[in-house]
């Protein structure tokens, strides 16, 4: 690979952007921003593309991504891909054509993270295979960073990944173990593969942003004070068969913690309040003491204030809990990244390999921080025996951390 002082243009692919409702979701947009800011700190010109143009002053050229449904769909975008390579006639959808340009006229593709290569949805396999084409045969440098690769379910989405994953340069894994083992099986090379932390890991925005946001978060939650801040972050699962007991336990919990204030953390939501925080919304009455929520209007309402995004919000409130319990990946990434004790709920098969691949990097037995949703009880002695063990797992995590930031900018060396 050309060294990265001889690029001059990124084109980033990352899962960004409002989508329905103005659905925004907060893990992919912190790994997408880590890389911004990095490119920008570089002088490197930045260009990426997103459900909606809606990145106000962020310093990049915005363009739209398109979300492709079916194979014959795909298969014509590719042929138009050669078309345009060979002929130079651009028969993309007219509101494609200028990402298309924007591609071809960068250094490199940088597919940023996370797990989106699998066979739960296929259509960010096609987009991903059709921007990866469009580079190779274009003779753009190639790589994917913080990816999770699989679950693949179908015999098509193993073709297809393994015809375009050849094509890259290199490709950054985080859960390190089980996305190797499937790029290997996908006739991957095994040097092209990397063990890595999270694009998100060293997400930061400076000091004085930092602490602009945290003033005016426990300014709005003046209750707070000299309480153990219990952070909560989970899924919105529709397929969920015993939310009443989910419901009791974390009742349960916040009864056994009268002295404890609880963060509601949405990581993925809209301006309807649905989604992550529609979820929790139903686990916690809003008139709960010393519970908080961070709603669509307050996370806008803060980051207009302190001109801002809501994974900056996130990130700031996250990093000052005492203690986290999160189903979300970025929860945990926020929060250990941070040296905040933290509780890894697991859901199914998909989130088990990522998070326990993710606290594999903190602990060496990663199942004492891990809960299966199927044991939602274990919550209750576990997150006694973090927060009676808490200064200690604190230390812990600060010293670990020292050397994931070295190994972080190695890997972004």
């Amino acid at each position: 690979m050309n060294p990265l002082f001889s690029i001059e243009k990124v084109f980033l692919l990352a899962d960004i952007g409002n989508g329905k409702n103005n659905s925004y979701h907060v893990g992919d947009e912190a790994m997408f921003l880590q890389n911004l800011r990095k490119y920008q700190s570089l002088g490197i010109k930045v260009s990426a593309s997103s459900r909606s143009i809606n990145h106000k002053d962020l310093g990049f050229n915005e363009v739209l991504d398109i979300y492709i449904m079916n194979i014959p769909a795909l298969l014509w975008f590719v042929l138009c891909s050669y078309i345009f390579r060979y002929f130079r006639l651009n028969l993309f959808p007219k509101r494609f054509r200028k990402t298309v340009e924007e591609l071809v006229s960068s250094n490199m593709l940088h597919v940023s993270g996370g797990g989106n290569l699998n066979s739960f949805w296929p259509g960010h396999i096609y987009y991903r295979f059709l921007m990866i084409t469009l580079a190779d045969i274009f003779n753009k440098e190639i790589i994917l960073t913080s990816q999770t690769i699989g679950l693949l379910k179908s015999t098509f989405h193993k073709f297809l990944l393994g015809l375009c994953l050849k094509k890259v340069n290199v490709i950054e894994v985080r859960d390190q173990a089980y996305s190797r083992r499937v790029l290997l099986n996908l006739g991957i090379s095994d040097t092209k593969i990397l063990n890595v932390i999270d694009d998100a890991y060293e997400y930061n925005f400076g000091p004085t942003l930092s602490r602009n946001i945290k003033k005016i978060i426990f300014d709005r939650f003046p209750d707070v004070k000299n309480k153990l801040r219990i952070g909560i972050s989970m899924h919105r699962w529709p397929s969920i068969t015993d939310f009443g007991t989910i419901k009791k336990i974390f009742e349960k919990l916040i009864q056994n913690y009268p002295n404890a204030y609880f963060f509601i953390i949405p990581h993925h939501f809209d301006d309807k309040n649905g989604l992550d925080l529609d979820f929790m919304t139903r686990l916690f009455d809003k008139n709960m003491k010393h519970v908080g929520f961070f709603d669509y209007k307050a996370l806008i309402a803060i980051a207009n204030k302190t001109k801002s995004t809501p994974a900056d919000i996130i990130r700031v409130a996250t990093a000052n809990m005492d203690v986290v319990i999160s189903s979300r990946y970025h929860g945990l990434v926020f929060a250990l990244s941070s040296s905040v004790p933290a509780l890894a709920i697991n859901y199914d098969r998909y989130y088990s390999l990522k998070n326990k691949g993710l606290l594999s990097n903190f602990f060496n037995d990663s199942k004492t921080y891990i809960v299966p949703v199927n044991e939602i009880e274990r919550v209750l002695d576990k997150t006694e025996k973090i927060i009676k063990n808490r200064e200690k797992i604190v230390s812990e995590l600060k010293f670990i951390n020292k050397k994931l930031a070295k190994k972080y900018e190695d890997k972004f060396d």
